[in-house]
């Protein structure tokens, strides 16, 4: 029995839900509401990467943007004030079309909404524009709108923005939820290629390249949109906007002497620059249930989890969010289906989610590193892997680990639990694929996740029963013990595992990881055979390699954890 979906926001992550309920389950009846009149082309460019462009081409889409889009020859990172190489990958987005199978675009959003939004139509996606959501019964469930009408469903989508004007989340939350500060703003431009004239800019943007300038408080990026014929510039810095106030005209000077000691060139690209706005980034944390117990409505996209830019993955978590919805409603055929799908939704996206917000948060830090012995560190690591890049690397676009992670990420492989091929059309996830277990890289990371946030119902869930852990002189029989031994340490201290280098097959891992261990408290005492007493907030740097056998079922078995350097003492002081 055909469900009817109420949409609620014509963004990319609304219309990727659209699309994605319409391939998988054809006879679903797809409502998208959207308050603005006509989809126009305003926005600026963004980062595509491949865990969003393999979702382009299995929904048709990919021909649309090809002409539009343009695919970097190269990625280079540059000091800030010399324009020197500190970080460089040539034939960039070759590398990435055979690493991952699907290519990395650079576009303006306009582009991709509209292709999704054609798209969507061709489906037999119902559109309504002009259509502002002023209220939303979660019984029914049903919205209503600002001319009076009220339209009845058995599910809405919330895809309606961020934080800061997002209805839905309002509603479901029975509270306003304001955004924080970040302390940064963008300013956003777009020039055109044909308006250079400075010869060393041509030479530089001669070829399709991504250019990222790093320096005190403060970064700029610079890639190519429509086929290499516009540039997109976006540079973060301090926020000075009043408070209050999310977006203003820019002042041009004050602009160009923010970066008056950066590179000339980019200097010369900053002089070019007729008028610009500034935008005040603002942050929400994740919302702790994405559905309501009745299922009558679903979140995704920045609704839910609203992405800061520095990892460039708003767009691809929003067409990720959409996409694993629709497979997952595909198995729903009447309102009782619902709960179990959008458990499943949940389950699969949140983790994931959350992830890509903190590694943002992460990747700013290295970004806007001042001047001094941990911004000289962090070059230093990058002028020793010039040429290689190894696991670790500052930068993940450049990290063989991180960008594997987001960019090797296939959502319809995932929903299924199945290999790393997409499933095949309308394919139904089934509860028990979802179960938990080490399948494969992207479950590892769930795991460490959890671990890392002590969240004990899902990190506990990795493990059997009977598993057995050996850390050290100190071994636990049991899931039950093992849950002790965590449950009453991370009292007193923080554990946060970072893997190096990872092994695994069907039967096992190998892992090699820095673990950090923060004190909650003063410790009087050794602690365990780590290292010597410490005060609150100091802590160990420590080196292991961990052996993890896995049963049938593909959870943790027996455990083996050995250091393999010693350790190095942190913070304010030992006794």
């Amino acid at each position: 029995m055909p469900l009817k979906i109420i949409i609620v926001g014509a963004g990319l992550g609304g219309l990727a839900a659209a699309i994605s309920i319409k391939t998988e389950k054809p006879d679903h009846d797809v409502h998208v509401l959207e308050s603005a009149p006509e989809l126009a082309e305003v926005g600026a460019g963004l980062q595509v990467t491949p865990n969003a462009t393999r979702l382009l081409t299995r929904w048709k889409v990919s021909h649309r943007l090809e002409k539009l889009s343009s695919s970097p020859k190269s990625f280079t990172i540059h000091r800030y004030n010399d324009g020197s190489i500190l970080g460089r990958r040539e034939n960039y987005g070759e590398e990435m079309l055979a690493k991952y199978k699907s290519p990395f675009w650079d576009m303006h959003r306009a582009d991709l909404q509209i292709a999704l939004f054609e798209r969507a139509k061709e489906l037999g996606v119902n559109f309504r524009l002009g259509a502002l959501v002023t209220a939303l019964d979660l019984e029914t469930p049903s919205v209503t709108l600002v001319c009076g009408d009220r339209i009845e469903g058995d599910l809405v989508v919330a895809a309606d923005g961020t934080c800061l004007a997002s209805r839905c989340r309002r509603t479901f939350l029975g509270k306003p939820s304001p955004p924080l500060p970040t302390g940064d703003l963008a300013y956003r431009v777009i020039l055109r290629v044909e308006d250079i004239k400075d010869n060393s800019l041509r030479t530089f943007f001669g070829t399709p390249r991504v250019a990222l300038w790093v320096g005190p408080d403060c970064h700029a990026i610079c890639y190519p949109l429509k086929g290499n014929s516009l540039l997109n510039l976006v540079l973060l810095v301090p926020d000075n906007l009043p408070q209050g106030v999310t977006r203003e005209t820019g002042d041009l000077q004050e602009m160009r002497a923010v970066f008056r000691d950066w590179d000339p060139r980019l200097q010369t690209l900053l002089s070019m620059v007729p008028q610009v706005d500034k935008w005040k980034l603002m942050h929400l944390g994740e919302m702790e249930k994405w559905h309501n117990e009745q299922a009558t409505i679903a979140f995704l996209g920045d609704a839910c989890h609203p992405m800061l830019p520095y990892l460039a993955q708003g767009a691809g978590s929003a067409l990720e969010d959409g996409a694993a919805l629709g497979v997952l409603l595909s198995t729903a055929d009447c309102r009782e289906d619902l709960p179990k799908a959008l458990k499943l939704y949940e389950q699969l996206r949140k983790t994931r989610s959350t992830t890509l917000q903190e590694r943002s948060i992460i990747q700013r830090r290295i970004n806007h590193l001042a001047n001094g012995l941990e911004q000289e560190q962090r070059d230093e690591i990058l002028l020793q892997q010039l040429e290689e890049p190894q696991p670790g690397y500052p930068f993940y676009w450049l990290d063989p680990t991180q960008q594997s992670f987001v960019y090797g990420y296939d959502v319809y492989a995932e929903v299924c639990n199945l290999s790393l091929q997409p499933v095949s059309m309308g394919r139904h996830a089934r509860e028990e694929d979802m179960a938990p277990g080490i399948h494969s890289r992207e479950d590892f990371d769930r795991y460490l996740v959890a671990f890392n946030n002590n969240d004990t119902p899902v990190y506990t869930s990795f493990y059997a029963d009977d598993a057995e852990m050996a850390l050290g002189p100190v071994v636990l029989c049991g899931l039950d013990s093992i849950k002790d031994f965590f449950n009453t340490g991370r009292r007193v201290i923080a554990e946060h595992i970072a893997p190096e280098i990872v092994i695994m097959n069907d039967h096992a891992m190998a892992v090699t990881a820095t673990i950090t261990f923060t004190a909650k408290i003063d410790f009087t005492e050794p602690f365990l055979d780590i290292g010597p007493p410490v005060l609150k907030g100091g802590g160990y740097n420590t080196f292991f390699t961990i052996f993890y056998e896995l049963n049938e079922h593909k959870q943790f078995k027996n455990i083996y954890a050995g250091r393999v350097k010693p350790s190095k003492t942190f913070g304010p002081g030992t006794y």
